[in-house]
């Protein structure tokens, strides 16, 4: 094709590339136009390439301050005069020996008026290729213009973005903002799904799917990740959460790092700050949701909320009724009311002592032998067991019972009395510990990472010489998995991956919090370190606040 026809068809080339734009707007349309317009520039790349040292000498030459970067072209960011420095030479030694692919201004602003603002006046024309060539002629000593071709018919928005983007993947020259924003172009100017666009530039749906999901996160989230101070990956968890929340969040993450060391620290710390931020965001809003309904619930019934230490004073503790006194106790009016926690957990209370406190007319049935002492609905066991025939009763921590005195009256003495109260508190405070644990492992079961499955399976394998697994595997079972034999075979068969983890990790979960839960611990700590890395691994996810009931039962220098 010879060199007049290139200068005499932009005019008709740009009208009917314009009119193809305009009429292309369904996905496969801009596709079909995008396409067309590649197979242009490849004819005529190859053009500019065949051309002979004497026909580029005959071509037109454009000032290079009337040529600006094309503003969908990201490259033109990443190349600094050390990278060209040999082209810089050549061309100071040889010139360039291949034209540019230039379109002017006028013409890209007829396809898109709104990139006024991103090409300057000044900027006459832009390249549509050769942009290595021209930045390298800007550096070089003497040069003040450059051969070109003229190539409105090339000056679609549409095409350029196209064109830029798959270019720079190619050369590896993007942020992963460059990239997002590429795709976002793409989607604006050929009206393509997500779809063809990963079949236009070569990439996979998902990949452009990520991408854009970037441009949904907070500026500085952005910045981060142009920075490469947060990998796009753990910045994307921050998309769970309502789009107002996402910047304090993360800002909020960034200072806990800082506040810890001083040391804003790199992508992986940061990663796994962030991680626990958003977990902990989650799941108090899960608590907050579950307790208004809670609220809403009691409320319907009757119920009142009530502050117990107000009522009661020190002796509130008392007064807590376990789950399977509330309806005997409603039933006889003695229920005061109730204490909604943060997670939605409810703690009911009786106007009078709860009925395993009171004294009865039979002398020495206080202290823990009504029903239900040995033994919380939760799970949370206690431990009791005899040595030999004549062997007295146990309480859970292993103090004996002592029996009532011949003459009638309670011979319990009050050391024992005191100590009894004790292990009552203590285990009130493992059972809403225990409840609080539970939430938190249902929510790491429903989106399971791989790092946590290793983890948490791993300490189950530690544990297991201390675990009785019939009680993990019921544990496992009120808890809402079924692991049953006849379960995990028909997973097995099926071969689903996900599933089968999940199942697993349900399974390790259980195993170790059935022994974190044992009444053993409430008076009798540390836990075993298996025990103790489960807990802490909830809390450091960010799922779970430590009480002072898991503190003591944990080694600081673990």
């Amino acid at each position: 094709m010879g060199r007049g026809g290139r200068g005499g068809r932009g005019g008709s080339s740009a009208v009917a590339t314009a009119t193809e734009t305009q009429t292309a707007r369904t996905a496969v349309g801009g596709e079909m136009a995008t396409a067309a317009g590649l197979k242009k520039l490849e004819e005529a790349r190859a053009e500019a390439k065949a051309l002979t040292p004497a026909e580029v000498a005959r071509l037109p030459r454009m000032a290079l301050d009337r040529i600006g970067p094309h503003p969908l072209n990201p490259e033109h960011r990443h190349l600094d005069k050390e990278e060209l420095l040999d082209l810089i030479s050549s061309i100071e030694d040889l010139g360039v020996y291949e034209p540019i692919l230039l379109a002017s201004r006028a013409a890209i602003l007829s396809h898109e008026p709104d990139m006024a603002e991103l090409i300057p006046p000044e900027h006459e024309f832009v390249p549509i290729d050769g942009t290595r060539r021209w930045s390298a002629s800007v550096h070089a000593d003497g040069v003040k213009d450059i051969p070109y071709v003229l190539r409105d018919d090339l000056a679609a928005p549409a095409l350029a973005a196209k064109i830029f983007l798959t270019s720079s993947i190619t050369k590896l020259r993007l942020t992963p903002l460059e990239e997002a924003q590429g795709y976002k172009r793409l989607q604006k100017y050929t009206k393509v799904n997500q779809t063809a666009i990963g079949a236009v530039v070569g990439v996979s749906q998902s990949r452009v799917s990520k991408a854009l999901q970037l441009l949904k996160l907070p500026p500085v989230v952005q910045k981060a990740i142009d920075a490469e101070y947060i990998s796009p990956h753990a910045a994307r968890q921050l998309l769970e959460l309502p789009e107002a929340e996402r910047e304090a969040v993360y800002l909020k993450a960034v200072s806990s790092l800082k506040d810890r060391d001083g040391e804003e620290g790199g992508p992986e710390r940061t990663a796994e700050a962030v991680r626990k931020a958003v977990n902990h965001t989650k799941a108090q809003a899960e608590k907050a949701a579950a307790a208004a309904s809670v609220r809403a619930k009691l409320t319907k019934g009757g119920v009142p909320e009530i502050d117990p230490e107000e009522l009661f004073g020190a002796d509130d503790w008392r007064h807590v009724l376990r789950d399977n006194e509330v309806d005997q106790i409603r039933e006889a009016g003695e229920l005061a009311g109730a204490v909604v926690h943060d997670s939605g957990r409810v703690t009911y209370y009786s106007t009078p002592p709860a009925p395993r406190h009171r004294v009865s007319e039979k002398q020495g049935e206080d202290l823990g032998t009504a029903p239900g002492f040995e033994e919380y609905s939760n799970g949370i066991d206690a431990e009791n067991g005899t040595s030999g025939d004549e062997a007295e009763p146990l309480y859970s921590n292993g103090i004996s019972e002592p029996a009532p005195a011949s003459d009638g009256q309670s011979s319990v003495p009050s050391a024992d009395l005191a100590e009894a109260e004790a292990v009552e508190k203590a285990l009130l405070a493992a059972k809403a510990a225990h409840d609080e644990r539970v939430a938190a492992m249902r929510r790491i079961v429903a989106t399971p990472d791989s790092s946590t499955l290793v983890d948490t399976l791993a300490d189950a394998i530690l544990a297991a010489p201390l675990i009785d697994f019939d009680d993990a595997a019921e544990f496992v079972t009120a808890a809402g998995f079924d692991v049953s034999a006849a379960s995990i075979e028909l997973l097995l068969l099926a071969g689903v991956r996900p599933d089968i983890q999940r199942a697993a990790l349900a399974s390790a979960l259980g195993a170790l919090e059935a022994e974190a839960a044992r009444a053993h611990y409430a008076t009798n700590g540390p836990w075993p370190i298996p025990i103790q890395r489960h807990v802490r691994r909830l809390e450091a996810l960010g799922l779970y606040t430590l009480t002072d009931y898991d503190r003591a039962r944990l080694i600081e220098t673990e």
